[in-house]
């Protein structure tokens, strides 16, 4: 009876296998872009709670929600009185 060599297969099936599994992911499509938001404050409360305005990149349109400010920023990054 002849000796068959399995652990070879099994190596090679899986050198393959990982071989075809990086090939695809070379070949695969590029991550979306990060798409940036600009807030614009509106109001600002001594707290640090704001209310800031945005357009919303994926549905093109203009949202208004409450966030919440770093008190501490520089003033020119402060909403206008």
């Amino acid at each position: 009876m002849r000796h068959v060599p399995c652990f070879r297969w099994v190596l090679t099936l899986g050198v393959v296998l990982f071989a075809c599994s990086v090939g695809l992911y070379a070949a695969g499509s590029d991550p979306p872009e990060a798409r940036q938001i600009d807030l614009t404050v509106l109001d600002e409360k001594p707290d640090g709670s704001c209310r800031v305005r945005w357009i919303d990149p994926y549905q093109k349109r203009a949202r208004e929600a409450s966030y919440r400010c770093d008190p501490g920023r520089s003033d020119l990054l402060k909403a206008p009185e």
